[in-house]
């Protein structure tokens, strides 16, 4: 067994360790809340009452009493007890914010307020992409509107992705982006003419003009001259559900030099008539004009297709053509009877389902020649921006 000497040099080594380690954690604490000090200093929207060290073993971090965030430009508050800034020991490139229950969001003279879970948010930083963000989470059980439920669990992903050949120009960053919002209540905010609830879950990507911050920053507490904008964003298959209605939307839309979405949306349903109805109820249409959408939307919209004929099994000892070499996606697709559409490569509707597409060009989004109004906007006019550089966007591909 170990000799009296030797377990006391191992002892030493361990009390060592021990204070090496405890060092290091203090001084990370220490240098995140001067980071956090810095961020609010710099910022005048921001203000916070006492930043103090966790001091817990399994997160090293600080907690930010009675954070407030107030925008009068923007016409937004935020408010809270607390936000807990951490990371945790074994994972230092991930960076967690966890929000107190009852924290709000005020905007136009509506307060949201989280739920008993409060929130949750992570971003991982990496280290082979100039510590860019690479991966980020939100997660929520749920807010209200004036005391009364207005939303379900929340949650969205993003992944650092390479740019692929549909990105728009003046791509620095890529994110592919997957989310769902559950029981998100419409009677609070349609005055009571909507009481379904909605469920929307689906994904996508986003181009971004460059990566929004990296670890650097983040630690000292630093902000961009010019922040990255939205370049532009795409729906791979967003599938919304109101009540017993439901819908599949695909999407692509870039900016223009306006900022104003440019592009089209896409959405598969069996339930058209029935979207108009609940348009109707809310105010959205005329009473008087339900019959004119409703022919717009079969006169413009396009069936499900056809179902291709069952070939007939091929006689014994036939000889079966083997695949061709070079048969591109979308004809292998057509064979397979999973068709696309050649323009955009989302699926064909699926049997009883109508396609309707809606064109957003000239800042105007149009059904056919009907215009239905202002294009969205994705991003301030092109005079107006700066273009930021992108440290952690991946290669195209």
């Amino acid at each position: 067994m170990f000799s009296e000497a030797a377990m006391r040099s191992l002892l030493v080594l361990l009390v060592m360790l021990g204070a090496l380690l405890a060092g290091g954690w203090i001084g990370g604490e220490t240098l995140l809340a001067r980071g956090v000090r810095n961020a609010i200093a710099s910022d005048q929207r921001l203000t916070a009452g006492r930043i103090h060290e966790l001091r817990e073993p399994d997160r090293i971090g600080v907690r930010v009493a009675e954070p407030k965030f107030d925008d009068p430009a923007a016409d937004l508050k935020t408010a809270g007890d607390w936000v807990d800034i951490w990371v945790a020991p074994t994972a230092p490139n991930e960076l967690h914010l966890s929000a107190a229950p009852g924290t709000s969001l005020t905007a136009q003279g509506q307060s949201i307020a989280l739920g008993a879970g409060g929130l949750e948010a992570e971003m991982r930083f990496s280290p082979t992409h100039n510590l860019a963000v690479s991966d980020a989470a939100l997660h929520s059980d749920g807010a209200t509107l004036a005391g009364a439920p207005l939303i379900g669990p929340i949650a969205l992903n993003a992944e650092l992705a390479g740019f692929g050949a549909d990105s728009p120009p003046g791509t620095g960053a890529a994110y592919d982006v997957r989310g769902s919002i559950s029981d998100l209540s419409l009677g609070p905010v349609t005055a009571g003419r909507l009481p379904d609830a909605a469920t929307v879950k689906g994904t996508g990507r986003v181009w971004l003009s460059g990566v929004p911050m990296t670890a650097g920053a983040v630690a000292e507490g630093r902000r961009r001259e010019s922040q990255p904008h939205l370049v532009g964003l795409r729906g791979d298959g967003i599938d919304l559900t109101l009540g017993d209605l439901s819908a599949r939307l695909y999407a692509r839309l870039v900016a223009d030099e306006a900022g104003l979405a440019k592009g089209e949306i896409v959405i598969d349903t069996a339930d058209s008539e029935r979207f108009v109805a609940r348009a109707v109820d809310l105010g959205l249409i005329p009473r008087n004009a339900a019959l004119l959408a409703n022919a717009a939307l079969k006169s413009l919209g396009t069936p499900a297709p056809a179902a291709a004929p069952v070939a007939a099994p091929a006689p014994s000892g036939a000889v079966v053509d083997a695949p061709r070499a070079g048969v591109s996606e979308i004809e292998r697709a057509a064979n397979s009877q999973q068709r696309l559409i050649p323009d955009a490569g989302w699926p064909a509707p699926r049997n009883g389902e109508t396609r309707i597409t809606i064109a957003a060009r000239d800042g105007k989004l149009w059904l056919g020649p009907l215009p239905l109004g202002p294009a969205p906007r994705l991003s301030a006019p092109t005079a107006t921006k700066a273009a930021p550089t992108a440290p952690g966007a991946k290669p195209a591909g």
